[in-house]
């Protein structure tokens, strides 16, 4: 018994002080954002809807302006602001709803292509850039290249 724990006892010391190496990799999910195909997609179909949204907008302020020009009772000011309110909350809400699912769908392909590649590199961790001071192994123009080559081929 006493030399099995002894036996133990030496295994554990000598591997329990063997250096634990992780193979860190890097990314810059900012840059990959900025640079993705897709991104850029989604970006300009939200900035369409945007401005149809801001024209609808725009165009409620102008009827408010005609109607404080025209001096207009407080319950038709009021009216048209209720109005307003009903038609563009549902609009921005559907804005919204749309920014978010467009970057965690991004986001998503993002952090599966890390995923891939990051095996294929043999890393063990992938980090944000933004997280790290020094080390690891860039692998943002990898992902990007991937993730682009990918959406393309679509």
């Amino acid at each position: 018994m006493k030399k099995f724990l002894i036996s133990i006892i030496v295994s554990l010391a000598v591997f329990g002080m063997a250096p634990v190496h992780a193979e860190v990799g890097l990314i810059n999910m900012q840059a990959i954002f900025e640079r993705y195909a897709e991104a850029a997609k989604m970006e300009e179909v939200f900035q369409e809807k945007r401005e149809k949204y801001e024209e609808k907008l725009e165009k409620h302020n102008e009827k408010m302006a005609e109607a404080r020009e025209k001096k207009s009772s407080e319950k038709k000011m009021k009216d048209l602001a209720d109005a307003m309110q009903k038609e563009m909350e549902p609009l921005q809400q559907e804005l919204l709803q749309f920014r978010n699912e467009s970057i965690y769908s991004i986001r998503q392909k993002i952090l599966a292509m890390t995923q891939r590649v990051a095996k294929e590199q043999g890393l063990d961790v992938v980090m944000d850039q933004q997280a790290v001071v020094y080390g690891g192994y860039d692998l943002t123009e990898f992902v990007l290249d991937r993730l682009n080559k990918e959406s393309d081929s679509k």
